[in-house]
């Protein structure tokens, strides 16, 4: 299983779900076809035509449970084909949205949009207070080698924390939304069919302190950050930098335990921030193999101290193999000994 946040290929170990809160995330209370205004039970249609529906059907390649839900076409907006569902909150908390989606055929001109809006009242009431200060929206392309064919990939909206929201919040509306602009900005004849399941509204795994975030942003911007050959997820809405490439966190998501971006094209000087790091474990820093700049001082003994190997023994002869997913070109990961 693959996952994805704003288009990137990332790796977590599981958030905590949020219990008892949305109703039939499975889509396994009833099958049937719906049409706008209505809804699988828990769930309400926006559909833009009267010939559009939302199915739920059994499949054997159902993700969890035994059914699937698709739209029967799509539109050219994100308004067209939408899925919602109003949540009862106990207060303001970190809060993100994932889902699993199945694209049969899938192009970078579809677009699913996670999103949650956040109101003062337990209703998702629209002339609510926080109806429009307060949400989260990510759009999230379709592409082949980010969400394979027939293949079941998560997908995660930014995460909204508590420290963002008002303290007045009561409910979230949880929507997810499908548009079709690959056959020259018109959905295509005949419709690319996309599968979701096991949608959830939880809580993320811990929240690294903020010398460790802000460090984090500086050396991505101080190596070039925009010109490596894998930058998933770096520069992420707050609160995502466990999942960001290269970074393993501990399991409760407090604290980095490895940075491993050897053979990445990093480039520029490492900038004195890096010394925030300091849960980094011995030898979880690996930075072989990039044009990199590292000063001397505090920063050079810092790098030397951690680096994989030490003092960057194992990165004086390169064993070159294929990445095991090419992306942006053909690139080569240096093979580590030991």
């Amino acid at each position: 299983m693959k996952r994805i946040l704003a288009g990137s290929l990332l790796v977590l170990g599981p958030p905590m779900a949020l219990a008892g809160t949305l109703s039939n995330g499975d889509f396994n209370q009833a099958v049937g076809e719906w049409p706008d205004g209505d809804g699988p039970p828990g769930w309400e249609l926006s559909l833009d035509d009267a010939d559009q529906r939302g199915i739920v059907e059994p499949a054997a390649f159902a993700h969890t449970g035994e059914n699937i839900f698709y739209f029967n076409h799509l539109q050219t907006g994100y308004g067209g084909s939408r899925v919602d569902q109003c949540v009862e909150l106990d207060g303001p908390r970190d809060l993100e949205l994932a889902l699993m989606v199945r694209p049969v055929d899938p192009h970078p001109d579809m677009r699913v949009r996670l999103r949650l809006d956040f109101y003062a009242d337990g209703i998702c009431d629209e002339d609510s207070a926080n109806a429009d200060a307060e949400q989260v929206e990510t759009d999230i392309p379709l592409d082949p080698q980010r969400t394979p064919p027939d293949t079941w990939v998560e997908l995660l909206s930014q995460t909204r924390l508590d420290s963002e929201l008002g303290t007045d919040v009561g409910s979230v509306r949880v929507s997810f939304r499908l548009r079709d602009r690959s056959a020259d900005g018109q959905p295509v004849d005949p419709p690319r069919r996309v599968y979701f399941d096991n949608v959830m509204l939880r809580s993320p795994v811990g929240l690294l302190p903020t010398p460790t975030r802000q460090a984090l942003r500086d050396f991505y911007q101080a190596t070039e950050g925009d010109g490596w050959y894998r930058n998933d997820g770096w520069m992420a809405a707050e609160g995502t930098e466990c999942q960001w490439y290269g970074i393993t966190c501990t399991p409760e998501g407090d604290e980095i335990l490895r940075l491993d971006l050897a053979g990445n094209n990093l480039a520029g000087t490492v900038p004195e921030s890096i010394l925030a790091l300091d849960t980094i474990e011995s030898g979880g820093l690996d930075l072989c193999f990039n044009p990199l700049e590292i000063p001397g001082g505090g920063v050079g003994q810092f790098v030397d101290g951690l680096q994989l190997g030490a003092a960057g023994e194992r990165c004086e002869t390169p064993q070159l193999e294929p990445f095991d997913r090419l992306s942006a070109g053909i690139l080569y990961k240096p093979a580590r000994s030991g």
